[in-house]
């Protein structure tokens, strides 16, 4: 056994021996287990051997031809994939349009290869500047980045909105970057980027093992709520636990808005939920649970309302046949702080003990403190993009450690090209309303 690897598997006649615990445990539930499967995500078909899965992935949901795999690190967990553009591509939106359905492909391919994964979108274009009589001065290519987002292979509709997003981003940089004085001006699209990093899974609970369930060996049991429903309701049954309703179910069931709501229920259609039953003002994040006992950021803030309501989705195998594909079904999270933290044994008083951390649900960091906390998801890039807080022209700034005071030069280094007066005039197009179509540009 290498030195390095200081977990080794303690089953007879297996050397195996892992640098991390959770590969360990991977290990574990693959070769020693007697009931081990793991599920596509895209198709719901079932596998008991990982190699299978990965196989299955390649042949019937694999990346887009177009694109071709550039660079990759840490065992395939980031990979970034590019696709490089024709010299005739002069349209800047043309060119994002006719790849999207082959973004969209090949992000649901790494995102179900790796359950959760955190995405950006990087458009290469060729950039000129053109000096006072016309001529260009300068070509280069800038990369315009968008925001980062979090996807899974699930989420099929709102894949397609976030990629939408990402291209108004970059365009909107675009026009920044050419109004900014110098006379800059888009010549061509040269390549697009789609950098893709898993993101880690946590696993939640002690080295204690609670009963055998068909979903699995659940941990930190006492943090869940695991309705005990006959009928395919399990969602509406957290709810109404969780809500703590005084009315018995059926009642509370009956003032509920549930037109054009299917049970089981799916993301979409709990999304359809919150709109139809404002009264209930509720705000909805859902983890995902795997059969390797991965949790994962699922959804993050369904609603606007007061009421928080956080949701693990678990698969579940039927009667423990494998040939059958796995449903999902919904449990309560009492208190997910506790449940996504480590427990350990306090040698002070002897006591079973709980890591005192607050999770972000977006990305599933941990902080010390609620202060750290609420600072991060004011900044966390899976919703909204990082706004930075300025001084106002005028404001002074005023700092408190006075006694820390030191003598400091200051160097400016000014853009006078900002001054010159453009040499076009810059239109909105009458056919495609950009001001960066070639057909908008006037001479003057």
């Amino acid at each position: 056994m290498s030195t390095r690897n200081k977990y080794q598997c303690r089953e007879a006649d297996c050397n195996s021996s892992f640098s991390r615990k959770w590969n360990l445990i991977r290990h574990q539930q693959r070769y020693h287990q007697e009931v081990y499967s793991e599920s596509c995500i895209l198709c719901q078909k079932v596998f008991t051997e990982n190699k299978r899965l990965q196989e299955h992935l390649i042949v019937d949901h694999g990346p887009s031809e177009q694109f071709l795999v550039k660079s990759s690190a840490f065992e395939e967990s980031v990979v970034k994939y590019r696709l490089t553009f024709d010299e005739n591509e002069l349209n800047f939106n043309n060119a994002q349009n006719k790849i999207f359905d082959e973004i969209k492909k090949t992000i649901r391919f790494e995102a179900a290869r790796k359950t959760v994964v955190k995405v950006n979108l990087v458009y290469i274009c060729q950039m000129s500047m053109q000096s006072l009589d016309g001529e260009r001065d300068q070509v280069t290519l800038i990369p315009f980045r968008s925001s980062a987002f979090i996807t899974n292979g699930l989420r099929t509709s709102t894949l397609s909105i976030k990629i939408r997003q990402a291209f108004r981003q970059q365009e909107n940089s675009m026009e920044e970057f050419c109004d900014s004085g110098s006379n800059w001006q888009f010549d061509r699209a040269v390549a697009f980027d789609i950098e893709i990093a898993a993101i880690k899974p946590l696993v939640a609970g002690s080295k204690i093992d609670e009963p055998k369930k068909s979903y699995g060996n659940m941990k930190h049991r006492k943090y869940l709520y695991d309705p005990d429903n006959k009928d395919v309701k399990c969602f509406l049954h957290c709810l109404h636990h969780l809500l703590k309703e005084k009315e018995s179910f059926h009642e509370w069931e009956e003032k509920l808005n549930l037109k054009g709501i299917v049970f089981p229920i799916s993301i979409k259609q709990v999304k359809k939920f919150v709109k139809q039953n404002p009264d209930l003002e509720l705000r909805i994040n859902i983890l995902y649970r795997t059969l390797g006992k991965f949790i994962y950021p699922f959804e993050c803030g369904i609603g606007n309302g007061r009421n928080t309501i956080n949701l693990l989705m678990v698969e579940k195998i039927q009667s423990n046949n494998l040939s059958k594909n796995p449903v999902q079904h919904f449990m309560g999270i009492l208190n997910v702080n506790r449940y996504l933290a480590q427990r350990y044994d306090n040698r002070l008083t002897s006591k079973v003990s709980y890591r005192k951390w607050k999770f972000c649900l977006h990305c599933l960091n941990y902080f010390h403190s609620d202060f750290a906390l609420k600072e991060h998801e004011r900044i966390c890039h899976t919703k909204r993009v990082t706004i930075e807080d300025v001084p106002v022209k005028g404001e002074k700034l005023f700092f408190t450690n006075v006694g820390y005071q030191h003598m400091q030069n200051f160097i400016a280094f000014l853009d006078f090209e900002c001054l010159l007066k453009p040499n076009v005039k810059l239109l909105k197009c009458l056919d495609c309303k950009s001001t960066r179509c070639k057909l908008s540009l006037i001479h003057i």
